[in-house]
């Protein structure tokens, strides 16, 4: 199975999922470990988690867009992890 069929079949059960009772959570949770192959502990993580699709990313800070330019600017710190140095951060 794909990761697209695993995110799809997650979708499809996302809901049946959270308006289950004790038992039936059990039985579906099970059918979804069988067919993903994923470790009962991350698909409870997956099921009680947020919405598909509702993920959201960080917020950028303004540090952010400083180190890009920095970034585009110098390519070549990017292999040498330069990321944080340019930002002021340490550790």
């Amino acid at each position: 199975m794909g990761l697209k069929a695993k995110w799809e079949y997650f979708r499809a059960i996302y809901e049946r999922y959270g308006q289950a009772d004790r038992k039936t959570k059990q039985a579906i949770l099970s059918e979804f470990c069988l067919n993903t192959r994923y470790h009962r502990k991350y698909a409870i993580r997956l099921l009680n988690g947020p919405a598909p699709g509702k993920r959201s990313r960080g917020a950028a800070t303004p540090g952010d867009a400083v180190a890009a330019m920095a970034l585009r600017r110098f390519p070549s710190w990017r292999r040498f992890g330069k990321r944080r140095a340019i930002l002021g951060r340490c550790g």
